[in-house]
Order: structure tokens, then C-alpha cells, then sequence
């Protein structure tokens, strides 16, 4: 088998892996859209190299067969056959397993980290807002074009910029300014493109939530100036 065949082989099942490490990886924790793609390949490697590791490891004290799918040798066309197809196919299932272990593992020192320092785990503050903030809260959308609804996000767009967020809101219901109250609609789901939405707040729930200073309450003491503080000494 000619060499550059048998060198494309071997990059493929090494960094293979990474994919389903990294899928897992997002679907927990969301990515950087600020990432460039040398970023986003760096860390597909470093998955995949960290599985193959964790994989070696543990072939090494069970009886597991090795990766020989990293090694040249392998494929020589005097010793490669049918056994080897097994071997390979099962030390590669194998390889991704252990590369979706380390990234459960980093997802785990990710969430340590953050009991113990003030930092979120996610890449961005709309995907942390998105993750924590909104689970089990109405919310509030207001427009660029001056309406609001109030409802329930039942879907959002995360790891995208910010032109990209699009969403889908579940019973929405619109503000009356004449109640000043929001007014449920016909309407089961909306969908809102990202141009139209400028801004979306979590409403309070006393159940829930927790606060510092109550609803409807000054949050800092309105003090006297001294200069009017004299006046009102003089009168």
C-alpha cells in the first residue's frame, strides 16, 4: 500500500475520534463562535490524542486489543488481513469512547473550577444567560421596532454571532399599553429573527429567585447634597 495512503489512514482514525468528543463536548458546555477553525481543529486533536492515550492505558491492564491503526506496520500488505480489520475496528470504538471520557472529565474540572473561582464554564456570557438564567423563567423580547412579548423560549441559537440568535417563543404574549400588562396572543409559537430582537430579560419568579433588593424598590439611598443640606438647616 503506498506510503502516503497508509500516512492518511493513520491521521484519519487518529483524529476521527475527536468528532463525537467534541459534539459531546458542545452539546454540554456550547462553543466559541469567535473560534477560528485552526482552534476549533486544535482542540478536535486534542480530544482524540487525549482518548488514544486513556485508551492505551487501559488496553494496557485489560484485554483490550492495541490501536495498531497508528502504526505504519500495520498495513503492510504481508501481514494485514482480516484479523487486523477486527482488531482495528474494535481498538477504534474503543479510542472514541475514551475520547468522549476526557471530555466528560474536562467538563468536569471545568464545573470544580467554577466552584471556586467567579468565572462561568461557558464560552460566552449569552450562552451562559441562555443555559442558567432563562431554564424555567418567562421572558421578556423587546423589539427593535418598539413591540415586546412576554413567553417561554422553546428553542435559541447559542454558539452563533450575535446577528445569528435567532429564537422561537412559546405562547407569546404582547404588552398592552393600555393595561400595561402583556396580553396572550393567538399565536402558539413565534419565531423572531435575531435583526428584530433587541433585547430579552428573565422575568422574577419568587420561587426561584433570589434578591437583594425587592421589585419596585429604590436599589441606593437617595442622599442630600451638603449644599442643600444648609439651606434646609437655614429655613
Amino acid at each position: 500500500m503506498p506510503t502516503t495512503i497508509i500516512a492518511l489512514l493513520i491521521i484519519v482514525f487518529a483524529i476521527l475520534p475527536g468528532y463525537p468528543a467534541i459534539a459531546v463536548y458542545q452539546r454540554l458546555f456550547g462553543s466559541d463562535w469567535r473560534k477560528t477553525d485552526w482552534e476549533k481543529i486544535v482542540n478536535i486533536v486534542a480530544f482524540s490524542i487525549g482518548g488514544l492515550m486513556l485508551y492505551i492505558l487501559m488496553a494496557s491492564v485489560t484485554k483490550l486489543p492495541q490501536p495498531i491503526y497508528v502504526i505504519p506496520a500495520t498495513f503492510n500488505q504481508d501481514t494485514f488481513g482480516t484479523g487486523s480489520l477486527v482488531t482495528i475496528a474494535l481498538s477504534f470504538f474503543g479510542h472514541i469512547i475514551g475520547s468522549i471520557l476526557v471530555a466528560l472529565l474536562w467538563v468536569g474540572i471545568l464545573k470544580l473550577v467554577t466552584k471556586f473561582a467567579p468565572i462561568s464554564v461557558y464560552p460566552a456570557a449569552w450562552e451562559d444567560f441562555i443555559r442558567v438564567d432563562v431554564q424555567e423563567h418567562w421572558v421578556v423580547v423587546g423589539l427593535t421596532n418598539g413591540e415586546a412579548y412576554a413567553g417561554i423560549i422553546d428553542h435559541v441559537d447559542t454558539s452563533v454571532c450575535q446577528t445569528e440568535r435567532d429564537l422561537i417563543l412559546k405562547e407569546p404574549g404582547k404588552y398592552d399599553q393600555k393595561t400595561g400588562n402583556y396580553v396572550t396572543t393567538p399565536y402558539q409559537n413565534m419565531f423572531l429573527p435575531a435583526g428584530l430582537i433587541s433585547s430579552i430579560a428573565t422575568c422574577y419568579d419568587p420561587k426561584l429567585d433570589e434578591r437583594i433588593v425587592p421589585i419596585n424598590t429604590p436599589i441606593f439611598e437617595r442622599k442630600v447634597s451638603d449644599e442643600k443640606r444648609k439651606k434646609d438647616i437655614s429655613k
